[in-house]
């Protein structure tokens, strides 16, 4: 019998295998650990830039929830791998394998590449060392940096200090030490846009570095706790390494929050810069002090060192920002508050229908102790409904509704499908009022944005009332400024501020040259804010650049942006920020409510700003004016001179021979003659019967600046005067003034 035949593509080959992968489950913890970039650390420099902000916020929201004026504290100091290891305890040993640590050929050979391509690329010699030295490398696999085989200082120690509420020791764990454990769930307006916190800095302290966080927090009246801690990242808890209390001597309120973490200052040290004066526009209640210490290294031993500036020797940038400077690295940053008045913490608000979709929806359901779904309207987490309403949506559901409890429909799928469908469907609902949102407010607006920028105009306007989008309140709040510094945020964030130190050097430096070249190109800038944050990353598609550069005709308002500097302040408050993306740092055009919104904000400004503008041109074209005329009274003078010197000798010639016929007209001419010589000008008798013309070079010199100014008087009084009889009854101030009469 012949053999069976082998089913076609599978001659050779072994039966597969059902697979045996197991299913994971992994913390949230481990997931934020291994996709880090979503929480905003992409790399060393932004993970850097990242911890300092959250670090901020926190202590901001801390400080506005008792009503405090937030005073915010942030010192950043640099350190060396040896720094980090005698802080964590690690002895380095000596190496043994050295080949292990030899530089491959194709590393030298890549290094050479790059070193070329850049000297080309800037079309002039190669980047000095030193300054090549300060831009900072990724830390590697252990935690040391490296770039061509040099280690360079990577670490940061971030201490930031606040006059908050403070946290009770009992909360301090888990609050700072598991990931998505926080107090601002909800519906209401958080400044936060992850959720992450400080947890995330904690985690990532934990890769660049291993070392944990310090914190030291007090309620005031009570003691001080100092509490160091880990984070489990397998399990998602928090792990207390030590816990001791401390005198507090002065009733101390606030936290202080100390972590080590790996970074690249030079990288991001323009978008730090930016950030914290930004923050400073949006909250000028707000006293930021920043202090960035640099590692002290030989070549900064051997620069000249600089003492603290003070009194008149304080420099600034033009921006607003006061800069002292101690070594050549270091750098200073002081915001001073300009104003008292402290928002009020936003209040906590309920589901509007509109914003329910039907898994919000089937979760409230879940867990309502309601009777009736009439009750679960009326008192549960659903806004706008009364309770004639409730009566209304339930009959409109299904006639056996009101026999329903939340937990009958809950558990029927199709049920809750429908009501979703009626809520979302349901036009007689009035939209969500904005009580429970906190806007920073058109006088610290104002106050802000004339604090950092010192602008030649401002103009500020707030919507009067709440808007929504997709169920869910909003404000919006405009600012536009002209003239002034923009203080390097540029259009969305995208120009730093170059600092009075002049430290840093590489691709830090590279970059803030690059950002302030376009600071410089653009008159034009915006400035973003949600939930009173700034928001300084990819602007080009935020709807508030789109509609500042293509939906305002500044032109028509007598703003011309190619030659007056230009600041576009928009600020929107919601309890839910539509961003775009998992960075969170744009919001699209397509949300129509808030493109009209900020539009109409705009143009409020605009308006504004228009009757400052003209009367600024008018008052330009005078002062244009009066300088022209100016210009040339030397030389009107001297012609009036001239040519009364000429009509004087032509007289002079047919009065001597009336003289010498008439001995009265003699003796009058030789009386004349002497008065005007001793007057030292130039005479004719002219114009009337017995008006003399005295012209002096001089005299009419000064007579038609005098002209001029009465000039520019009549015009500004020309509106309640009739021209044409001011011009009859009074004859131009210069020939008026240069004739004097004789008897």
């Amino acid at each position: 019998a012949a053999p069976p035949a082998k089913a076609k593509g599978s001659a050779g080959m072994a039966p597969r295998e059902a697979s045996r992968e197991r299913v994971q489950v992994k913390s949230a913890a481990e997931f934020f650990t291994e996709n880090q970039n979503i929480a905003g650390f992409d790399n060393p420099g932004k993970s850097l830039f990242t911890t300092i902000r959250e670090l901020v916020e926190n202590s901001l929201d801390a400080a506005e929830s008792v009503g405090a004026s937030p005073e915010i504290g942030v010192t950043v100091e640099e350190l060396s791998q040896e720094c980090v290891d005698a802080e964590r305890g690690v002895v380095a040993g000596d190496r043994v394998d050295l080949s292990l640590f030899e530089e491959k050929e194709a590393s030298k050979k890549t290094r050479t590449t790059k070193k070329a391509s850049k000297k080309t690329r800037n079309g002039g010699p190669e980047q000095p060392k030193e300054e090549r030295d300060g831009a900072a490398a990724a830390p590697g696999p252990g935690g040391g940096s490296f770039s061509g085989g040099k280690k360079r200082a990577t670490y940061y120690k971030v201490t930031c200090r606040d006059n908050g509420c403070g946290m009770r020791p009992s909360v301090i764990p888990e609050a700072l030490g598991k990931v998505l454990a926080g107090s601002k769930y909800g519906v209401r307006q958080t400044r936060g846009k992850f959720g992450l916190g400080a947890k995330m800095a904690l985690i990532w302290a934990k890769k660049s570095t291993g070392a944990p966080v310090v914190v030291r927090s007090s309620t005031g009246g009570g003691a001080i706790t100092r509490m160091v801690l880990d984070i489990d990242v397998r399990k998602n808890e928090p792990k207390v390494l030590a816990e001791a209390t401390e005198a507090n001597p002065d009733g101390w309120r606030g936290t202080e929050v100390v972590v080590t973490v790996g970074g690249a200052w030079s990288a991001y040290k323009a978008r730090i810069t930016t950030y914290l004066q930004q923050l400073a526009i949006i909250t000028p209640y707000a006293k930021f002090d920043f202090f960035f210490k640099a590692l002290q290294d030989d070549l900064d031993a051997k620069k000249p060192r600089l003492k603290d500036l003070k009194g008149d020797d304080r420099r600034g940038g033009g921006d607003g920002i006061r800069r002292t400077t101690s070594s050549s690295r270091d750098l200073r940053l002081q915001f001073d508050p300009r104003s008292d008045k402290v928002p009020p913490p936003p209040a906590r608000a309920r589901y509007h229908p509109w914003a329910l979709n039907e898994l919000s929806l089937h979760q409230l359901l879940e867990k309502s102790d309601a009777t009736s779904l009439q009750n679960f309207f009326v008192a549960g987490e659903i806004d706008a409904i009364d309770a004639e309403l409730a009566s209304r949506l339930v009959a409109e559901l299904d006639p056996l509704a009101s026999l329903w409890s939340p937990t009958d429909v809950a558990s029927d799928p199709r049920r809750v499908a429908k009501l979703s469908r009626l809520l979302r469907d349901a036009t007689v609902f009035s939209p969500p009022d904005g009580h429970c949102l906190s806007p920073v407010g058109e006088y610290n607006l104002r106050l802000g944005v004339a604090k950092e920028l010192s602008p030649d105009y401002v103009a500020t306007y707030a919507l009067p009332k709440a808007s929504a989008y997709e169920g869910h309140p909003f404000v919006v709040e405009a600012a536009v400024s002209i003239g002034g510094g923009q203080g390097g945020a540029g259009s969305g964030g995208n120009s730093g501020t170059t600092s009075a130190n002049g430290g840093g050097g590489g691709d830090g430096e590279e970059e803030q040259r690059e950002l302030l070249h376009t600071q410089q190109q653009e008159t034009l800038t915006i400035h973003r804010f949600a939930n009173r944050i700034p928001l300084l990353f990819e602007a080009g598609a935020d709807v508030v650049t789109r509609v500042a550069k293509t939906k305002i005709k500044w032109s028509t308002y007598k703003i011309d942006v190619k030659r007056d500097r230009v600041g576009v302040f928009v600020s929107l408050v919601s309890t839910k920020v539509p961003f775009k993306g998992t960075s969170k740092e744009y919001i699209g055009e397509d949300a129509t409510e808030i493109h009209d919104a900020v539009k109409l904000a705009l143009q409020h400004c605009c308006v504004q700003l228009k009757a400052h503008l003209t009367r600024r041109d008018l008052e330009k074209r005078g002062k244009d004016r009066k300088k022209l005329l100016l210009k040339y009274a030397p030389d009107v003078a001297r012609s009036f001179c001239s040519v009364f010197a000429t009509m004087r000798k032509n007289r002079g010639a047919a009065a001597s021979g009336a003289a010498a016929n008439n001995p009265d007209v003699a003796r009058r001419r030789a009386d004349v003659d002497r008065r005007l010589d001793a007057a030292g000008g130039a005479s004719s008798a002219t114009g009337g019967k017995n008006a003399v013309v005295i012209v002096d070079e001089k005299l009419v010199v000064e007579k038609l600046k005098l002209g001029v100014d009465r000039t520019e008087d009549d015009d500004d009084d020309r509106d309640d005067t009739n021209q044409e009889d001011h011009a009859a009854d009074k004859p131009p101030a210069v020939l008026l003034d240069l004739r004097r009469t004789e008897p």
